[in-house]
């Protein structure tokens, strides 16, 4: 072989080397849903957004680097704890080696969607490095296809009965978090005071009220436009009747 053959050879060598060396610095991260078929539909409350990430290429992952994942609802960016627009992340303390999984274990309840709507939920890995979570989708990933499992929720009907059997005149309460207040409902015949609190989640008054329905049909309102997003728990009084339910709330 000539010199100018020997010369192409080692280019072609040379290129493949690069070629080969750039396929393998890509990644491929999946992720699969620990308790739901993907398509499924669903009505679990709380959601078991648990799923998982497994390192599906070839390559090892460094201790160091960093995954970021989160999930996609009705098309919105969501990172674990549901903040709108955010993503979250693990940095791994040790190498993330072909065919190993790292499990999100997060129950989700639901506070942001309407009661007994159907919503889209997609858990995603979005990719690895600085690159994804500045807003490079899947970046560096090599097969992007398998980085979402999704399925349909169906949202609770999210309502606080309460129903004096022996008075049918005291009907329901209404939870709405997505008005942004408790609706509550009285009847004609209820003349006492209705007493209500909202306490946050380590049980401290954060508002309260109380109501009379004055002998004909009303409808009050308890408004939280300016608590904060997150679980709250309300307790209703009438006569000797309590009751205390969970409920969510979220200002956008």
């Amino acid at each position: 072989m000539g010199i100018q053959g020997k010369i192409h050879s080692l280019l072609v060598t040379a290129m493949m080397l690069i070629i080969g060396n750039s396929s393998m610095a890509q990644y491929d991260v999946k992720a699969t849903w620990n308790e739901y078929d993907p398509g499924s539909i669903v009505d679990d409350d709380p959601f078991f957004g648990s799923f998982t990430i497994t390192n599906y290429g070839e390559n090892t992952i460094l201790a160091g680097d960093t995954i970021w994942y989160g999930y996609i609802i009705n098309d919105e960016q969501y990172d674990k704890e549901l903040n709108l627009g955010l993503v979250s992340g693990i940095v791994l303390e040790e190498d993330f080696n072909p065919e190993e999984e790292r499990s999100i274990y997060n129950p989700i309840v639901w506070p942001l969607w309407g009661s007994g709507d159907t919503i889209d939920v997609c858990a995603v890995v979005y990719g690895v490095g600085v690159e994804s979570y500045t807003g490079e989708f899947h970046s560096g990933d090599s097969d992007p296809e398998n980085n979402e499992t999704c399925v349909q929720a169906i949202m609770p009907t999210y309502f606080v009965g309460m129903q004096d059997h022996s008075n049918p005149t005291l009907d329901y309460i209404y939870v709405n978090p997505v008005d942004r207040m408790v609706q509550i409902k009285l009847e004609h015949g209820l003349q006492q005071t209705f007493h209500i609190q909202l306490m946050d989640i380590s049980g401290q008054v954060v508002k309260q009220t109380a109501y009379n329905a004055e002998g004909q049909d009303k409808l009050e309102f308890l408004y939280a436009d300016n608590m904060p997003n997150g679980v709250y728990f309300i307790r209703m009084s009438y006569l000797n009747y309590t009751i205390t339910k969970k409920v969510f709330i979220n200002n956008f």
